[in-house]
């Protein structure tokens, strides 16, 4: 159980598994109280309305970062968007419900049951949040990311590190042995260790990741073959990209390695099954989203017709996948 709590993933499957046992228990509580024999004609209705509920709802906290244990959920900032999110995925999910209920008239959920149940997991789906956080930090506080590296890439990365909310420290160390003893960025920053060897035999209790701030061509055969190992076994090794990406959800020009574009993450954009369905996951929604606002647009079309003349479109060449031209059309309101 140790071993499993050290893994990034422990949280984010925690906090997932929090989500759907919590917002099961609430829904089917305020259904039951709501005269669950009137809402619904047997389990099968029920059991339906939940996983949309949980569907939509795990999507919309997904896309804001609800699931990763590094987002800051104990901040201003994600409260609001958790709320907004949860807020969303309540209009998402009665809007589908009550559609699909219009063609199965033995289920007729209730909408005290679906908007007392998000007015009460709202709050509680934040509460365990910063609770789980507030003990992840405390957990990770002592442990420290070991950086292979001393040259110019990983003193521009402890600056970078620096100046960012991570807490954890950070121990640089020079494989070849060459400056150890200085300082990796001037007067305070840390000191260039050496050993590498015995902080590798201690990885597990001690560190909670390798970060790569130096060239792939300067490590040394041996050396990449054990970080290879450590990545499959224990710790994970990010490269500076990944670190990046992981941790701050961007990759700075300037530290992009040229090999980068064509590890595996990448195989994913390129693979046809991925592209098709896609391109008719686009066109499902775009075709769904003009149908219900086609109204919209031609109030918005007689009041620009009105107020300006013509012409009501304005269109403009872009550039799509591929370096496809194509032409985009937008009201002349922009």
């Amino acid at each position: 159980m140790s071993r499993v709590t050290r893994q990034d993933w422990a949280p984010s499957i925690l906090i997932f598994l929090l989500d759907v046992l919590i917002w099961m228990a609430i829904y089917g509580m305020a259904s039951y109280l709501r005269n669950y024999s009137a809402t619904f004609s047997g389990s099968f209705q029920f059991a339906v309305i939940e996983i949309i509920q949980i569907a939509v709802i795990v999507q919309a906290l997904f896309i804001i970062g609800g699931y990763s244990p590094r987002t800051e959920t104990r901040g201003l900032a994600y409260t609001a968007e958790h709320i907004l999110a949860l807020l969303c995925a309540l209009g998402i999910s009665a809007f589908v419900i009550y559609v699909a209920a219009t063609y199965d008239h033995t289920m007729k959920p209730s909408r005290f049951a679906i908007l007392s149940s998000f007015l009460v997991f709202i709050p509680a789906s934040l509460s365990y949040r910063r609770w789980l956080r507030t003990h992840v930090t405390a957990a990770t506080a002592s442990r420290a990311f070991l950086v292979l590296g001393c040259g110019k890439i990983a003193a521009d990365f402890y600056r970078v590190y620096r100046a960012s909310p991570n807490h954890q420290g950070l121990e640089f160390i020079d494989s070849e042995g060459t400056h150890v003893g200085k300082r990796i960025a001037g007067p305070g920053s840390p000191l260039i260790e050496g050993n590498l060897s015995a902080k590798l035999d201690d990885m597990s209790r001690r560190y909670s990741g390798i970060i790569l701030a130096d060239r792939a061509d300067r490590i040394p055969p041996d050396l990449l073959d054990r970080l290879i190992r450590t990545q499959f076994q224990r710790i994970r090794v990010y490269t500076l990209e990944s670190f990046y990406e992981a941790h701050w959800r961007q990759v700075p020009a300037h530290s992009i390695d040229p090999f980068w574009p064509m590890q595996a993450g990448f195989q994913l954009s390129r693979a046809s099954p991925y592209h098709y369905v896609k391109r008719m996951f686009d066109i499902i929604l775009s075709g769904l989203l003009l149908v219900i606002c086609v109204p919209l647009m031609a109030v918005i079309a007689a009041l620009i017709w009105l107020t300006s003349g013509r012409p009501v479109i304005f269109k403009q060449h872009r550039v799509g996948r591929d370096e496809d031209i194509f032409i985009a059309y937008k009201f002349r309101t922009m």
